[in-house]
């Protein structure tokens, strides 16, 4: 992460299968004027992304959302990172975030993701944070947002989950764009797409 003028450097993972889970965060943000980094996933099996705490002695403990992060925050000018991710399968679900989000007056990074055969986004009744994959313009924000781009077989948002590409001020959003080549699925109470 960048909290100075210094850009942040990139992250690279590769491997047959991840799992961030139980809150965990993989990060790449900007707080100050230097850029955030890119962040490079590839996983020739699957990847899934979870914010659910199991144990329940933590379960309440106040804490940001996990998942993967590139984003620009609060009163920063630095622009944000890119994510792409290539894999078989990704799930995301249980309050996780995949984001590339604006809060500043910097620039978001777009968020690319390629799974050959399936993408899940499951949301969760019991957490108070919304699973999403978002590259929007937040309130407050004067930068533009990045694109989002998802291509897969068979595409499922369920259960409150959010894919969100819009704007809540006067930056500019990014893109949205889905190619699903077998099936889209929209199902239960959603806020996606």
């Amino acid at each position: 992460s960048s909290s100075g003028f210094g850009n942040s450097g990139s992250i690279n993972i590769e491997g047959d299968r991840l799992k961030i889970i139980e809150g965990a965060t993989v990060s790449s943000n900007t707080g100050s004027s230097g850029n955030a980094g890119e962040i490079f996933i590839k996983a020739s099996d699957s990847i899934e992304v979870s914010g659910k705490i199991s144990d329940s002695e933590f379960a309440d403990v106040e804490r940001s959302p996990g998942g993967i992060i590139a984003d620009v925050r609060r009163g920063a000018a630095g622009d944000g990172g890119k994510i792409t991710i290539e894999t078989g399968s990704l799930t995301v679900k249980e309050g996780a975030f995949l984001t590339t989000d604006t809060k500043g007056s910097g620039n978001g990074g777009d968020i690319n993701i390629f799974a050959s055969e399936l993408i899940e986004v499951i949301g969760s009744e019991e957490s108070k944070d919304d699973t999403q994959l978002v590259t929007a313009v937040k309130r407050g924000a004067t930068g533009n947002g990045g694109s989002l781009t998802i291509n897969t077989k068979n595409l499922i948002i369920r259960d409150g989950a959010d894919i969100n590409s819009g704007t809540e001020n006067s930056g500019n959003s990014g893109n949205l764009t889905v190619k699903a080549s077998e099936s889209i699925v929209l199902q239960g109470t959603s806020k996606g797409i």
